[in-house]
């Protein structure tokens, strides 16, 4: 709580008490690794993971967090699937019957399915993806949360935007915004940049300019 509360440090020491009670309480190992990554010690929360995974293989947050740390860092290739364990953490929905789209399968002449996965800052950061989608010859249908639908609708004429709650066509293949870095293997040199990539509706801004 002490972290979450802006208090890194004194969680750093509350952490150090208990593992010094009791060095394999990955958890504790973990939740450290943390409170010293929001305070950039990387290297520090780097060796807590890697504690917490000798002791907890597979161990999802750990993974996570250290994924955080590793795209922080530049380090993409191996940061990308750390940061899928997301998903493991807070699953979103699922109930497609349609597969994921793995990177591998051509896009050319599929429908690709999108849909949002987690806050408005992300949909927004995450949209571009939907552009390269299409750059590979998919039909993008891009699924996002209401507030959000007019303002992306001017990402790309080849991306049909749909509200939260708006039933797709029918698609092909489907995938998480999120997930696409990691499927486009995406480096530093690599990330999709467009400045302005969105723009607001011109009649609106001149409303709110009268």
């Amino acid at each position: 709580m002490l972290r979450l509360h802006g208090r890194a440090q004194e969680a750093i020491q509350d952490f150090d008490r208990a593992l010094a009670a009791q060095p394999d309480h990955v958890e504790a190992l973990v939740s450290r690794g943390a409170a010293l990554a929001e305070l950039m010690r990387l290297d520090e929360a780097m060796a807590d993971y890697a504690a917490a995974l000798r002791l907890a293989p597979g161990h999802a947050k750990a993974q996570f967090n250290r994924g955080l740390i590793r795209l922080l860092t530049g380090d993409f290739e191996a940061g990308w699937p750390d940061y899928e364990r997301r998903l493991d953490l807070a699953p979103p929905p699922g109930g497609l019957a349609q597969p994921p789209w793995d990177g591998r399968t051509p896009l050319a002449g599929k429908r690709l399915f999108l849909r949002w996965e987690q806050g408005l800052g992300d949909t927004i950061q995450f949209c571009r993806y939907a552009v390269v989608a299409a750059d590979r010859g998919a039909r993008v249908v891009l699924s996002v949360q209401d507030p959000l639908v007019g303002l992306l609708r001017g990402l790309d004429p080849r991306v049909t935007v749909i509200g939260a709650a708006a039933p797709p066509p029918a698609f092909d293949l489907h995938a998480w915004p999120m997930s696409l870095p990691a499927v486009f293997e995406t480096t530093a040199e690599t990330v999709p940049f467009k400045a302005a990539y969105l723009a607001a509706d011109t009649a609106l801004t001149e409303d709110l300019a009268k």
